[in-house]
């Protein structure tokens, strides 16, 4: 089954399209489906000028009879997160919205100004809201589609607090395209203190694909893209039940600490004073040693990873990362080997197989 913004009543539909929640939505309005089934939210436009997650969503509900029939077992709902940044073509109007989910936030945000004073925060609260709450998620598996300037190829994000699922089905995808898919490991051991957004879903997963420009469309990203998510719907309409047999680890790449950058010199007015190294550029998940250039500043010098080991930069001269409110910087990673945990049974423990439904509201 199938619910998107052209198929929902008016009231989720705005919601889902960037507009107020209906009041009546804050408890998470369900009706059942036939069957168990696992409800998953795909969300496009959590960053208003990464156009691939919100042309892949419209796709998705271009689709929507053709989807409900290749994968029966998942009841699919999507989202524009951000649709003011979008028709705006920015990455945020006020705050980055993906920066807004920790329980923390949310519970400021609610206890604050009515209504919060920035977009963002209020958007945060109007999500919540629709998926949530965080802490009693009204769907199983939250996919939050990005693109990023950098030069990552398709990567799978997951945090530490969902590694039981999100490794295992990471591992899915990876095998499916080893040569250009990453998994990314986030340290983030507490669902409560996970800033993003897909958090607020019992599962969560991101997908991040590039390199691309913001505010464009290539068709390679939003195959790649459209590629990973349709393996995640597979992985999980097989409820995990895969016949390709998974290796007992993965290759991933961890967080040194779940916002450790290498942060650019910036002006009084936050407009660099250094640019990345032409070295560096374009090395993502690639070793940087101690001693590599890192960066060249406006008088010619060259500034160099002073870090004790070797690290993996990622995010390298991402767009995004050049607001403060995002983590200016580049990202660092270590390579590791995680062990892919055995399956979990979701549909065991799916929230009811329950989607919206116009006759409650």
């Amino acid at each position: 089954l199938f619910w998107s913004s052209s198929s929902l009543p008016r009231s989720l539909a705005l919601a889902a399209l960037g507009g107020p929640l209906a009041s009546s939505l804050s408890g998470g309005v369900a009706a059942e489906l036939p069957g168990r089934m696992l409800r998953v939210a795909v969300v496009g436009g959590t960053h208003g000028n990464e156009y691939t997650g919100v042309f892949v969503v419209r796709r998705l509900e271009a689709r929507s009879t053709e989807l409900a029939a290749r994968f029966p077992r998942l009841a699919i709902t999507t989202l524009v997160a951000n649709a003011e940044a979008h028709k705006a073509n920015r990455r945020f109007i006020d705050e980055d919205l993906n920066r807004q989910f920790s329980v923390a936030k949310l519970e400021a945000a609610a206890a604050g100004p009515s209504p919060p004073p920035t977009v963002e925060a209020r958007r945060a609260l109007e999500i919540d809201a629709l998926l949530g709450p965080k802490r009693a998620p009204t769907y199983d598996v939250v996919v939050d589609l990005h693109t990023t300037t950098a030069n990552m190829g398709t990567t799978i994000i997951v945090d530490e607090w969902d590694a039981e699922l999100g490794v295992r089905l990471a591992a899915y995808v990876v095998s499916r395209a080893p040569e250009v898919t990453k998994l990314l490991f986030n340290t983030i051991p507490g669902r409560d203190e996970s800033p993003y957004l897909a958090s607020v879903g019992r599962h969560a997963l991101e997908i991040e694909c590039g390199p691309t420009p913001q505010g464009v469309l290539r068709h390679d990203v939003v195959a790649a893209t459209e590629q990973a998510l349709y393996d995640v719907f597979d992985y999980l309409d097989k409820n995990g039940d895969v016949s390709e047999t998974l290796p007992e680890t993965v290759d991933a790449y961890e967080t040194l600490g779940s916002h450790e950058k290498l942060s650019w010199p910036v002006d009084d007015a936050g407009f660099p004073t250094a640019v990345v190294h032409r070295d560096l550029q374009d090395r993502d998940y690639e070793p940087l040693r101690p001693g590599d250039a890192v960066f060249e500043t406006l008088d010619g010098d060259v500034i160099a990873y002073d870090g004790p080991d070797v690290a993996y930069p990622i995010f390298i001269n991402e767009g995004g990362y050049y607001y403060s409110s995002s983590g200016r910087g580049i990202g660092l990673t270590r390579k590791v080997a995680l062990d892919v945990p055995a399956n979990i049974d979701l549909l065991a423990a799916a929230k009811g197989g329950s989607s919206p439904s116009a006759e409650e509201l």
